[in-house]
């Protein structure tokens, strides 16, 4: 058995427990949110969910084995423009969906853009569903890695890669912002520490954090201001409103947000729609205690809305208790970690870049989702990566890992022929 896994499951083997860990944990969780599922009529979701990890590992299991990390720059280059496209024309024809929820074909039978619930964030393609944000966050990690490895100079900060690299980064977010800002901002900011490790220059790289930080504080203003309002329930009108501006939805979610944190608990602190979700995930969480109510025995958890993706920290907190949820939270920063490890053994950026940029890709929107559900963010929609409810979600992380796996492979062959070259050179010189 020992010779099997070391001869088929190449790379660093502790990344390798840390997937099949966050997959168990995936499998257990979605098993036990299953019942809100079931008493939805979408019991087969779950089935489907199972089926995307499996294919997911065998993504995993096939890019590690057979790609060499050099090829990945090639298949970005392809990819970008394509994803750039598919978020083009999913807001040129969203605009002629009316109804809530609907498709729009495009070429009867094979393309076709999907909206679900005003959103408009889904595309089909011969049958298959996915989120052409997700590519365009794949395809932006390698080009950057690309661009930002080509302009590399000894001891010198990398003035030439900014522009293209941010003409690169910036595009995508700008398409994703509206429909889906959480996403928009974590790729902005995975491509900045991507420049940063990329030794741009810290002059243009302080220019593009001033920006967002003018931006990001007139709009909190704007937020904190806008809480002061005292809350009133909003018509059906103005909730259809709401839902179908979807810049007036996560607006908000943020003052939503910030009048839940001012509110005391106390017996003149009323649930509403806006804080209902927040109040349940912050009750389950207290009653879960240090090891939780146990696998499948969750109660408060199971009145959230979209626990099985959203809030599925939630259900592993109240099932598991802190110590699992703890748990959960250190296999993302050993990722992290081990991913730090293996870019200090590359030999060139571009290895460095696409292990850190994959794995930023990975940890940033978990840290996301748990903050959202432990009440230290506003709600974003954010899925637990390899964890939460969503196919596109799983195909692109276990994308993601294939990628980190492949360069763990391949460096660890690189320095093992070394060492041989070094002692052939050695027995020579003697």
């Amino acid at each position: 058995m020992k010779d099997f896994i070391q001869k088929n499951f190449k790379g660093d083997p502790i990344i390798w427990i840390v997937l099949l860990l966050l997959i168990a944990v995936s499998t257990l969780e979605m098993y036990s949110a299953s019942t809100q599922i079931s008493r939805e009529n979408y019991n087969s979701e779950i089935w489907r969910h199972f089926v995307f990890l499996a294919t997911g590992f065998c993504i995993i299991f096939a890019i590690h084995r057979n790609i060499h990390y050099k090829y990945f720059a090639k298949i970005g280059i392809l990819l970008y423009p394509l994803a750039i496209l598919a978020l083009l024309l999913l807001i040129i024809a969203g605009k002629f969906i009316n109804q809530p929820s609907g498709n729009l074909e495009i070429i009867s039978g094979v393309l076709s853009v999907v909206k679900v619930n005003y959103a408009v964030r889904w595309m089909e393609v011969a049958g298959i569903q996915f989120q052409p944000s997700e590519i365009a966050k794949f395809s932006v990690v390698i080009v950057m890695a690309y661009i930002l490895s080509k302009n590399q100079k000894k001891d010198e900060s990398n003035k030439k890669a900014f522009i293209p690299a941010f003409i690169m980064l910036l595009i995508p977010c700008a398409l994703i912002f509206k429909e889906n800002w959480s996403t928009s901002i974590i790729l902005l900011v995975v491509g900045f520490c991507m420049m940063l490790l990329g030794r741009v220059s810290t002059k243009q790289l302080s220019w593009m954090a001033g920006v967002a930080i003018v931006f990001l504080s007139v709009f909190l203003v704007r937020a904190w201001n806008k809480a002061d309002e005292p809350y009133s329930p909003k018509s059906k009108t103005e909730q259809t409103q709401n839902i179908t501006d979807r810049a007036g939805t996560w607006d908000n979610r943020i003052v939503s947000y910030i009048r839940f944190k001012r509110a005391k608990l106390d017996d003149t602190f009323k649930v509403n729609d806006d804080n209902r979700q927040m109040v349940q995930a912050k009750i389950a969480i207290a009653n879960s205690r240090f090891f939780g109510v146990g696998p499948g025995k969750r109660v408060q958890s199971r009145t959230l809305p979209l626990a099985y993706s959203d809030f599925i920290y939630v259900v592993i907190i109240e099932e598991l208790g802190f110590i699992g949820g703890f748990i959960v939270m250190m296999l993302y920063f050993i990722l992290l970690f081990r991913a730090g490890v293996l870019a200090n053994k590359c030999l060139s950026a571009f290895p460095v870049l696409l292990v850190l940029g994959s794995t930023c890709m990975i940890v940033m929107p978990a840290l996301v989702n748990m903050a959202v559900a432990v009440g230290l963010f506003p709600i974003t929609g954010q899925p637990l990566p390899m964890i939460s409810h969503g196919g596109t979600s799983i195909i692109v992380t276990s994308l993601y890992f294939g990628m980190i796996l492949s360069v763990s492979k391949h460096i660890k062959e690189e320095e093992e022929q070394i060492k041989v070259q070094t002692k052939e050179n050695q027995t020579v010189t003697s």
